[in-house]
């Protein structure tokens, strides 16, 4: 019934994704007051997100002059700073490409389910981890390079990213790179692949744009300029925590990598939150473990996010259709700190938003006037 049920979502289009805009080939552009939202709280926004914070990776020299980002809202680019032709790598920001990689494989046929083991494409797993499913993997719940069994332990694991990487390379009988630019085509990305040499030639190298293109597919849950890319059924179940809040952390102390396939780019057992909030590479607005506390205080409780190393962040309200993708001075979610730069950066997001400008005043032809476009 769930099979069906997804074949006949995938051959239709909703009312409500024919009437959201979508760039192609390039973003259109409106002034933030056209769309509700306010010029001065975004350039606050980008000043902010600008600043220098010492002893951050982001503070280097040579990132300084990187500071790159920009806001969406219902599917129109509103504002922008930094080079917007610029690819960079967005570190772990990037792993929502791969599940979203994940879904549309399986919507293809090429993987049974998100719960599909991926011992038939990794055959040299020990015991313990032959039960490792791809759920698993994209939960960060694998107990790969840990002592625990699968599912038995919150781990955010870089070497079982990489495990991701080669299950998904061998169930879609592809690269990342080609599997990217296959899948992905639909979006008419503008600047071209988004999968760069990193990594192993797995990680997502791309411009803020692009990358924006990746969250506004996952914002209008599948659909694409009229087109049903993916079945919403996917991000009904899935644009949601997925790790339960009473899950343990991994005790592991060291990696125990003897499939001999190195890291994504960190550690195995990393430190942050992630039980209660993380689900398929995303993290939600919800309740951290069992703190009872939200994640984001300052923020709706829809929103959902992707977040790297080195400040690499998006940020997407699907409630106020509003996306910001940038590289800059976030920082650690912190619930109980108003003062935390995610909390002041949500917070001035949120701020942003106002009244729409009076229609008699718009363009009649609905040409953008946007002094902030590069």
């Amino acid at each position: 019934m769930v099979v069906c049920a997804l074949s006949m979502e995938a051959a239709m289009a909703s009312e409500k994704d024919l009437a959201v805009v979508f760039p192609s080939p390039r973003w259109e552009w409106r002034t933030p007051e056209q769309v509700g939202l306010s010029a001065d709280k975004l350039r606050e926004l980008e000043s902010f997100l600008s600043r220098q914070v010492p002893n951050k990776p982001y503070s280097r020299d040579e990132d300084l002059s990187r500071r790159i980002g920009c806001v969406v809202k219902d599917g129109y680019m509103v504002y922008a700073w930094g080079d917007q032709a610029a690819k960079f790598n967005w570190y772990s920001a990037a792993k929502p490409v791969l599940t979203t990689l994940l879904f549309l494989g399986i919507q293809d046929g090429r993987i049974d389910s998100v719960d599909a083991p991926i011992s038939p494409y990794i055959p040299g797993l020990r015991g313990k981890d032959r039960g490792i499913t791809f759920r698993h993997l994209a939960d960060m719940t694998s107990g790969y390079a840990c002592t625990e069994a699968p599912g038995a332990a919150w781990s955010y694991n870089d070497y079982a990213i990489q495990l991701y990487c080669l299950a998904l390379e061998k169930a879609l009988g592809r690269s990342i790179k080609d599997a990217a630019h296959h899948y992905l085509a639909p979006l008419e990305l503008e600047d071209g692949d988004i999968i760069g040499v990193n990594h192993r030639g797995r990680g997502v190298v791309t411009t803020a744009r692009d990358l924006a293109r990746v969250g506004w597919f996952w914002m209008n849950r599948g659909g694409w300029a009229g087109r049903r890319v993916l079945a919403q059924a996917y991000l009904d179940a899935y644009r949601r925590p997925d790790v339960p809040g009473k899950l343990p952390r991994s005790t592991s102390k060291q990696p125990d990598d003897y499939l001999e396939i190195g890291s994504y780019g960190g550690k195995h057992n990393q430190g942050g939150p992630g039980p209660g909030i993380y689900g398929f590479n995303w993290w939600f607005n919800a309740e951290m473990g069992t703190s009872g506390k939200l994640a984001l205080s300052a923020g709706p409780r829809d929103m959902f996010m992707a977040m790297g190393f080195a400040g690499n962040y998006m940020v997407m309200l699907p409630g106020q259709g509003i996306l910001v993708a940038a590289r800059g001075s976030w920082d650690d979610i912190e619930p109980d700190n108003p003062a935390g730069s995610y909390n002041i950066a949500i917070r001035l997001l949120m701020e942003a938003i106002q009244p729409l400008a009076d229609p008699s005043t718009q363009p009649k032809d609905g040409a953008a006037t946007a002094t902030s476009q590069p």
